[in-house]
């Protein structure tokens, strides 16, 4: 498994992603708590990808622990987006627990596509009003990983995120193989190498 420094270094995507998969997987393993950086790197990598199939070539880094801010950054085309990482999860519900006793990675729960739209419609406020009542010297870009946003469409996603527009540079939702860019404009970027 990777150290966290390996992480702080760019990468490309996809060397990025595997290596946080492969970490995610061995905590599964050995039945252990996945720690919170690889966490933040399996969500990264994930967009990081999908960015790179919608949008052209980027590398991705986890910020070391001494920096605090931001959680990650992706370079692309000499600019750097720094990137503030969140989880639009039901109350209580701890994904990667779930996945690791799942022993399979990525599960979900058979819910109704009712209780899905419900949850989303709870989590996704609640999680990016969080980050916005931090006060950054210059605004992120805000990625919010939600399970069950994909039972929305992306109108309702920007309607759920507009309220704190103004507090970030960009706010992406990653669902799934998809990416929700629902701040400054609404669009999808869709990924095509699958990561679950």
């Amino acid at each position: 498994m990777k150290t966290r420094s390996w992480f702080e270094r760019w990468h490309k995507p996809s060397e990025f992603f595997r290596a946080a998969k492969e970490g995610v997987l061995a905590c599964f393993t050995a039945d252990a708590v996945v720690p919170h950086f690889l966490r933040e790197a399996y969500i990264v990598g994930a967009f990081a990808q999908i960015w790179r199939d919608a949008r052209g070539p980027c590398q991705v880094q986890l910020v070391s622990k001494e920096e605090k801010f931001p959680d990650a950054r992706l370079r692309l085309d000499g600019m750097c987006l720094d990137i503030e990482i969140t989880m639009a999860l039901a109350k209580g519900k701890k994904m990667f627990k779930e996945w690791r006793e799942s022993k399979q990675g990525p599960y979900s729960p058979a819910l109704t596509d009712k209780q899905r739209k419900a949850i989303a419609r709870e989590a996704i406020p609640r999680v990016v009003k969080r980050k916005a009542t931090k006060h950054y010297a210059v605004p992120p870009t805000l990625l919010v990983y939600t399970d069950d946003g994909r039972a929305l469409t992306p109108p309702e996603l920007a309607q759920l995120t507009k309220p704190w527009k103004d507090n970030f540079r960009s706010i992406y939702l990653l669902c799934g193989m998809d990416v929700v860019e629902t701040w400054p404009k609404l669009c999808i970027l869709r990924g095509q190498e699958p990561f679950y």
